[in-house]
């Protein structure tokens, strides 16, 4: 089954201040809390504004675990996206350490066999 072709650059800004990268880290957490990912019952979910220390937002399990999910607004997978993916990692790594698993959403569709290339911009 194909999807619909989305112009993600042409997002509807949403948010305060209004914006395309705030509406889709607002559907990207939304997306990730209620459908693509499959959430123990129980968990307790938490949404973070700006700054968010390398996440949207969380949920804590119920055995403490905790799983959070990072949006990035970014139109091409190179280095300099790769460094900013890095950035969030360690920010979340510090401010969760009981994180376990981490989710990054991003507007493109990178191919299963893409992996970065050193030097790659």
């Amino acid at each position: 089954m194909h999807g619909a072709d989305i112009d993600w650059e042409r997002i509807r800004p949403y948010g305060r201040p209004a914006s395309r990268s705030n509406a889709f880290e607002e559907l990207s957490s939304t997306l990730i809390r209620h459908g693509a990912v499959e959430w123990p019952v129980g968990t307790q979910f938490q949404r973070f504004g700006n700054p968010d220390g390398g996440r949207e937002g969380r949920g804590v399990l119920p055995n403490g675990e905790v799983w959070a999910g990072q949006a990035k607004y970014l139109f091409v997978f190179d280095a300099s996206a790769a460094g900013q993916v890095d950035s969030s990692v360690r920010r979340v790594l510090e401010s969760e350490p009981a994180l376990t698993r981490y989710y990054v959403t991003l507007p493109i569709d990178l191919p299963a066999d893409w992996a970065p290339r050193q030097g790659e911009s």
